[in-house]
């Protein structure tokens, strides 16, 4: 396995974090663009998993740290889906040594939203892969704790109203059904963080020719255990083989 290490400037002036994971000559013709969730890292068990062991399938992947998360520069509060949407151009037009003119995208969690967002009417992806996303955003929305005018998303991690109206412009669910590239589903049908109901209201919104399902008995929203990781991977794999 060749990991490349690269850091690329954001339209901000921050200092993204970014790795390229290859193995070998390259024998597949989409370069795989995995976003990790919000107040997480590209070194996230699930992501990073999936990050080291697709190449061995023969797509490299591309695994950076959003502004205002791991080892990026900038504030979290600040890292809202339309400074996400930018992080991930400038890394795309930044990046070296692999293609990024035809690339498959993999959201987990929040950035499922992002990953959508990203996706519409953009040429340069080619397939959509959606790991635990939320659909229904809303109702995460007005779920929050707020504390002195911050919204309380995990343990010590705020974000304020600004934040929360630029989450608003991108609905998932419209965003899903106005595209036609390949999409797969994926969740755990013991998610504790993100219900499983999501994952089929997406399937039914979607309007892709090529659109999959699939529920993995068993794991939670990090999908904690080994065996289920490798599910995931494996569900991957197949949907890789259908392009």
């Amino acid at each position: 396995m060749e990991i490349i290490k690269q850091k690329i400037i954001n339209n901000c002036r921050e200092i993204l974090d970014c790795e390229i994971n290859k193995n070998g000559k390259l024998t597949k013709k989409y370069t795989i663009l995995i976003l990790h969730a919000l107040t997480g890292n590209k070194e996230n068990k699930t992501i990073n998993f999936l990050a080291k062991n697709i190449p061995t399938y023969g797509y490299p992947t591309i695994l950076f740290d959003f502004s205002g998360h791991g080892k990026s520069e900038g504030k979290l509060e600040e890292a809202t889906v339309s400074k996400q949407l930018e992080d991930i151009k400038i890394i795309l037009d930044k990046i070296k040594k692999v293609n990024t003119k035809k690339i498959i995208i993999i959201g987990n969690s929040f950035s499922v939203i992002t990953a959508l967002a990203f996706s519409i009417n953009n040429p340069v992806v080619k397939g959509l892969i959606l790991l635990s996303g939320r659909a229904k955003y809303l109702d995460y929305i007005k779920n929050l704790e707020i504390i002195n005018g911050k919204y309380k998303i995990i343990e010590d991690k705020f974000i304020d109203k600004s934040f929360i109206e630029d989450y608003k412009k991108y609905n998932p669910l419209e965003n899903i059904m106005s595209l036609n590239i390949p999409v797969l589903i994926i969740h755990g049908d013991k998610d504790e963080t993100v219900p499983v109901s999501n994952a089929h209201l997406f399937y039914e919104k979607s309007l892709s020719k090529k659109k999959f399902l699939k529920i993995i008995k068993g794991a939670n929203h990090k999908y904690s255990d080994i065996k289920f990781k490798e599910k995931v991977l494996n569900e991957i794999k197949e949907y890789l083989d259908k392009l």
